[in-house]
């Protein structure tokens, strides 16, 4: 069962984070692994981890489930202060 968008500051780390939020922006791995300073397959390492946190399959999965959510909240700050849905 995916986590709640309020909780997901409190599971991902800094860098979980901005990587989930570049997901939600439709940009790609490399996009990400550039903007980012990572290696390909560190992004995709990230990925993973992000998936498995959040308790989805895979980057469609995540957008269908937070990427509304994020769009209410103008890709603002994901910090402890996002109300629970």
């Amino acid at each position: 069962m995916p986590v709640p968008f309020a909780a997901v500051h409190s599971t991902l780390t800094p860098r979980e984070r901005e990587i989930f939020a570049a997901v939600l922006r439709q940009e790609t791995t490399r996009q990400i692994a550039a903007a980012c300073g990572l290696r390909y397959q560190t992004v995709k390492n990230y990925l993973t981890t992000i998936y498995d946190k959040l308790g989805v399959a895979n980057r469609l999965a995540l957008c269908a489930e937070y990427g509304d959510a994020a769009n209410r909240w103008q890709h603002g700050p994901l910090d402890a202060s996002v109300r629970a849905e």
